[in-house]
């Protein structure tokens, strides 16, 4: 027993890098309890066992959310058809053939970016996490709600609170705070809406009155759609926006910043990455997410008692699966811990950074479009970008990313 290494995803050696110590619990403790002050969970590390996890809904549940905390069941945070039934409710809008419409808009915003960061041509250095990585995913996600006029600040604020609140122990009313920001943001919007439906004589608004009557975004949505036969109550409102809010940005700046730390990590990468942007901008991508995964995991909640090699999880366990373990399983990718532009892309799509099954991220497909469009302006406006110091990573322990990535170029 005394060589079953001991998990602590707070100690400073995990914290610097858990990539060692995730490859020691797939050999010799692939299931292990830990015990915080302010949260029990176990930590499944196999490729198998996580994916087992995010599909098996007889043994694993959603519906107490997907953080180490236990949250009520609500809106997507559900099993089953419920939850499918919420998920319609914005899942259109994120589809493939959706999120391509919105490159156009998107692009500007990338332009908009580079073009500040660059200064007129004055300024040669930026953070990356801060002059770009940050703003795109939240003035993207703004746009897609309907409040582009917002400072982005204030919504990546009210975003950032919400992380910690679903992370961080205290009373339910320290938790609940951070959530009644959000809906007093959200409610400012929802109540414009409804003053448009109301000026418009329109008592019971319907998908035709999105883009017509209302603003063609998330907010309106949330006011038209119908879920289970019945209108979304407020507070079903509010779930699904702060969800879509934090879903939308958060993971996607630490997949920019991971993204281009690699690549300029190994200058011949970059370089590589610059001769055959057609092919490499896509790899690249995917390689980040599988080798640097933004969302190092997420939780599920165990139905009944669950046997996994040699441990049982009582019910009622919040149980972590680990994506970010599961994607260096030498079983499933080869050289795993190495990143590599040559990957084959059928191995590449069997990582899980954005979940598997049912619950899924529904936004995977913008991430990409964001990261792609990122890579393809950055090669053309930035050929000689380097990296100009260390970079520090996000102090979330659940949650793989850059906080500080100083450029030059």
């Amino acid at each position: 027993m005394n060589d079953i290494p001991d998990y602590d995803p707070l100690s400073p050696s995990v914290m610097a890098d858990p990539f060692p110590t995730y490859e020691q619990m797939r050999e010799k403790c692939p299931v292990q309890h830990v015990t915080r002050p302010n949260a029990s969970y176990y930590v499944l590390f196999r490729y198998g066992d996580v994916q087992q996890a995010q599909t098996d809904t007889d043994h694993y549940t959603s519906r107490s959310g997907p953080a180490p905390t236990f949250r009520p069941a609500g809106t997507i945070f559900n099993d089953g058809d419920v939850h499918l039934a919420f998920r319609r409710t914005f899942q259109s809008r994120i589809m493939p053939l959706s999120v391509a419409k919105y490159a156009p808009r998107i692009k500007v915003i990338v332009r908009e970016l580079i073009d500040a960061m660059q200064g007129n041509g004055n300024i040669n250095s930026a953070d990356l996490h801060d002059a770009y990585a940050l703003p795109l995913p939240v003035k993207v996600i703004a746009m897609l709600l309907g409040v582009q006029d917002t400072d982005y600040r204030e919504l990546k604020q009210i975003s950032q609170n919400l992380l910690e609140a679903n992370w961080q122990a205290g009373s339910n009313e320290t938790r609940r705070a951070p959530f009644q920001i959000a809906c007093d943001f959200f409610d400012y919007h929802l109540d414009q809406r409804y003053a448009m439906l109301a000026s418009a004589g329109i008592k019971d608004p319907d998908k035709t009155h999105v883009g017509t009557v209302l603003p063609d975004d998330f907010l309106s949505d949330m006011v038209c759609a119908t879920v289970l036969g019945r209108r979304l109550a407020r507070g079903e409102q509010h779930m699904l926006l702060t969800s879509l809010l934090q879903g939308g940005n958060e993971t996607t700046t630490f997949l920019i910043t991971n993204c281009i730390w690699r690549l300029l990590e190994v200058p011949e990468r970059w370089e590589q990455v610059k001769a055959n942007p057609d092919t490499l901008i896509t790899v690249a991508t995917e390689e980040t997410l599988r080798h640097d995964p933004p969302n190092l995991g997420l939780w599920r909640t165990t139905k009944c008692p669950v046997h996994l090699h040699g441990e049982t999880m009582p019910a009622n366990s919040k149980v972590q699966m680990s994506y970010a373990s599961a994607n260096r399983d030498p079983s499933v990718f080869s050289t795993p811990e190495q990143f590599r532009l040559d990957r084959p892309l059928n191995e590449l799509r069997r990582h899980m950074a954005f979940g598997v099954g049912a619950h899924s991220c529904p936004g995977s497909t913008l991430a990409r479009l964001e990261m792609h469009l990122t890579l393809e302006a950055f090669v053309e406006r930035l050929p000689n970008l380097r990296l100009a110091g260390p970079a520090e990573r996000v102090d979330n322990y659940g949650f793989w990313g850059r906080s500080t990535l100083p450029l030059t170029w």
